[in-house]
């Protein structure tokens, strides 16, 4: 599991109000690429949004590094 601190405003909310830094958890785990065929990890995360998606969604963790969101 990796904790998370997002910047939207509604999980700065969630920081405040659960008086805590962090406002979601995501999910590490590894599973096949579809385009490569090899073994790599991802990450499920559920979160308050970052302006294109709300609820929960999948991507390679390599992307996710990418964002620096973590």
């Amino acid at each position: 599991m990796i904790f998370l601190a997002g910047d939207t405003f509604s999980e700065k909310a969630i920081r405040v109000y659960t008086n805590s830094y962090f406002s979601h958890v995501a999910m590490v785990f590894k599973d096949y690429d579809a385009e490569s065929g090899e073994l790599i990890p991802f990450i499920w995360e559920c979160d308050m949004g970052q302006n294109y998606r709300d609820g929960a969604r999948v991507m390679k963790l390599s992307e996710k590094l990418k964002k620096k969101e973590i």
